[in-house]
């Protein structure tokens, strides 16, 4: 019952709390923990989770409730304005600390702050008077949902198996290695921390390298590289519609490296093979694309 409810909330505030028990039942409602039914309040089925993980009434909420709570309210699309999707666009993945990071400022608004404050209070991210970080135990989580928001759908029975992963590991071990080589010939080995991998952090950015140019009149001019690696003795590679479309955006500054024959044992390859922007140069230059998969799923109405 309505009364019922307001009585049990107030009786667990403390003397001193800026919170009101009506303010804390909508703030519930609102994150889709309970819902209004006439003279009732009912619980959904995510407040039911929430419930049984917090096991017992407590003026705190315990661990293992508030890691429900980030996976079905703050990362989850259909939690509305809940979500933190879209604040979550904004963070950058640093290899130094092999998370998400946000760098705070003196002008962040009001909605930034809210966000740091909520995240922070249920244990997902880390804050500090310079920058907040998504604390790992939530990177796969957060990938997750980064990966929905930008449309990226892994097809069933299309992850490739372990020795594709393997593959594209060396890929990327011997392009991190190539571009910290590439750097240091052309005199700049200042820019070297600046090399990045992306990939183990966010897995769906659509890159795996950050880089640098390290030539022409800005050196320091960040360039971001796709890596692709075959067992094949010829180039051939499958370019996402993701990778597209972010090749797209960032033009002359999105590279794929080529990678083949490679050896698993040795974990070596013959590369790279350096493509610059190449929504221009796959197209219309001397490569043949090929439609192969098409994954077909019906909609049942």
């Amino acid at each position: 019952p309505v009364a019922q409810l307001f009585d049990r909330v107030g009786d667990t505030l403390r003397l001193n709390s800026e919170g009101s028990p009506g303010a804390i039942i909508s703030e519930a409602i609102d994150c889709g923990l309970i819902r209004s039914d006439g003279a009732m309040y009912v619980l959904s089925q995510t407040g039911l989770k929430v419930g049984k993980a917090q096991v017992s009434a407590q003026k705190k909420i315990s661990a293992s409730a508030q890691r429900v709570v980030i996976k079905f309210v703050y990362l989850n699309q259909s939690a509305g304005d809940r979500c933190c999707g879209s604040f979550l666009l904004n963070w950058i993945p640093d290899s130094d600390l092999n998370t998400f990071v946000f760098e705070r400022s003196v002008s962040d608004g009001t909605e930034i702050l809210t966000w740091l404050r909520l995240l922070e209070r249920v244990g997902m991210i880390s804050v500090d008077t310079e920058r907040a970080f998504v604390n790992k135990e939530y990177l796969k989580l957060v990938n997750e949902l980064l990966a929905e928001i930008r449309g990226i759908e892994v097809l069933p029975g299309h992850d490739g198996g372990m020795l594709r992963q393997v593959v594209g590991d060396i890929g990327e071990e011997l392009a991190l290695e190539y571009e910290k080589k590439r750097l240091k010939r052309n005199g700049y080995k200042y820019l070297l921390p600046l090399v990045e991998h992306i990939s183990p952090i966010d897995n769906s950015a659509g890159y795996d390298i950050r880089s640098c140019a390290g030539i022409g009149k800005k050196p320091e001019e960040r360039i971001h590289i796709e890596v692709k690696n075959t067992v094949e003795k010829s180039i051939q590679f499958t370019w996402s519609y993701n990778e597209q479309n972010v090749g797209n955006k960032l033009g002359n500054s999105y590279w794929i490296y080529c990678y083949c024959s490679s050896n698993v044992n040795d974990r070596t390859a013959k590369g790279p093979f350096r493509i610059k922007n190449p929504t221009k140069c796959v197209v219309y230059r001397d490569y043949v694309i090929e439609r192969r998969d098409i994954f077909v799923k019906k909609i049942n109405k």
